[in-house]
């Protein structure tokens, strides 16, 4: 038996047999027509010899608190979790062997997202590379973190998404309001290019109607090729409380707007990093999000991934 910490609350997680860990938890009930899906999860290795820490900012530290595959591996048994997105921290840079080889490892359970250098001029090929070499489905493009740069959309990044447009890789992008209009260049000149945006787009929560200092998120939603993850509203919400009913305003327009077949369930990191527990991401979604209609939720929490990647196991 082992536990694992969240919010200070003990949970008792059964291990994983080692034939589960070696197929992936292939030894669990078939998926089920309605899988769940976390189209989100860091994971790590604390072996940081064979995977070194090279973050591309000044002042991110290793996470040093156990998050590995197969850690994960047994959250998603214990919580009913059928299958993830695994995306590269950014603790490793542009070095995606962690995910790749947990993908590898276990292909019935993951799909993998690495990182990419938005400046290097080969980017293309890298991307060709960890797609046809290394089994990823895409790379996370984190124009967030440069907020005074525009490289989302600058021309010498076109030759980056006509790969994946060749390819067929997913790009899901973590991103500011502000620089929404850049993605939506990107969008309208690649449609072929399946985009998933990160976190609703981050908007600024306010109180009043738009609901946020920039809804060009919601201007995304006429593009077939974007889809948005509902994720992190406790980083948005003001209150920081439980269901967070200060983002539920904004997070209805989303809804209007893309409709509950472009929505993801997501969460985000493993074991004691998880900010909110793991059955209360699962709760928000079920049970507390009022304007979800019952028919909406099995499309939010898996069968909307089922669209968008693909694993060995679906």
């Amino acid at each position: 038996m082992h536990l694992s910490y969240a919010k200070g609350t003990i949970v008792q997680i059964p291990n994983l047999s080692r034939r589960e860990l070696l197929f992936g938890g292939a030894a669990w009930a078939a998926l089920p027509q309605s899988p769940v899906i976390d189209t989100h999860m860091h994971v790590w290795s604390q072996d940081f010899t064979r995977y070194p820490v090279s973050p591309p900012e000044p002042g991110i530290r290793p996470i040093t608190d156990e998050g590995s595959t197969e850690f994960y591996l047994q959250e998603m048994k214990q919580y009913g979790i059928d299958l993830a997105v695994l995306v590269q921290p950014r603790q490793y840079g542009w070095d995606n062997r962690y995910i790749s080889d947990s993908v590898r490892r276990f292909p019935q359970r993951f799909v993998g997202h690495g990182l990419i250098d938005p400046h290097d001029p080969n980017n293309a090929g890298v991307l060709e590379r960890e797609v046809r070499e290394n089994g990823l489905a895409g790379m996370r493009l984190s124009p967030i973190y440069h907020p005074k740069e525009q490289w989302l959309n600058a021309k010498a990044n076109h030759a980056l998404w006509r790969k994946a447009e060749q390819l067929g890789a997913v790009f899901n992008i973590f991103i500011a309001a502000p620089q929404m209009a850049q993605l939506e260049d990107m969008v309208q000149r690649f449609p072929r290019v399946k985009v998933v945006v990160d976190h609703l787009g981050r908007p600024e929560i306010i109180d009043r109607a738009p609901w946020a200092e920039d809804v060009s998120l919601l201007r995304l939603a006429k593009y077939s090729n974007v889809w948005v993850k509902f994720s992190e509203l406790y980083i948005m919400s003001k209150t920081k409380k439980y269901p967070y009913a200060d983002v539920h305003p904004f997070a209805r327009s989303v809804y209007d707007a893309f409709g509950p077949k472009r929505l993801l369930f997501a969460t985000g990191m493993v074991g004691v990093t998880r900010r909110i527990p793991y059955a209360d991401e699962l709760r928000l979604v079920r049970e507390d999000i009022p304007f979800f209609a019952d028919r909406d939720k099995e499309w939010i929490l898996g069968r909307n991934a089922l669209q968008i990647w693909k694993w060995k196991a679906a």
